[in-house]
């Protein structure tokens, strides 16, 4: 898992995050280096070919879809995606944040999220 923590850790944070928190990258490095390799494996072949983009539209629930402006893993465009097939999703794009947009961007998510749980409460 050493081996594919500094990747990860690309792909799921920006480089300006990365020079600004070498705490959190290395708190969160540490998570992949301990994460067993069978469950990395089986958590990558679960979601390899992982489509649900048929089931979307049955959900009934409020839902609000969160995305970070420069998610690789999950881009804009694909959160649009999810967002266009729930009826009455909301739908917001966090500026600056990749994957791990709650750590990265957490003063702007909580201020997206708040609002919407309070409303859905």
């Amino acid at each position: 898992m050493a081996a594919v923590a500094p990747a990860t850790l690309e792909r799921w944070f920006t480089a300006p995050y990365h020079t600004a928190h070498p705490e959190v990258i290395e708190w969160i490095g540490g998570m992949i280096r301990n994460t067993p390799v069978q469950g990395f494996v089986g958590c990558g072949r679960a979601i390899q070919r992982l489509d649900i983009t048929a089931e979307l539209p049955k959900i009934k629930l409020p839902v609000l879809i969160l995305a970070g402006e420069k998610d690789p893993g999950i881009p804009p465009a694909m959160s649009e995606v999810i967002h266009g097939a729930i009826a009455g999703s909301e739908y917001a794009v966090l500026k600056d944040a990749a994957h791990i947009a709650n750590v990265e961007q957490a003063a702007a998510f909580t201020e997206r999220l708040l609002p919407f749980l309070r409303k859905h409460a």
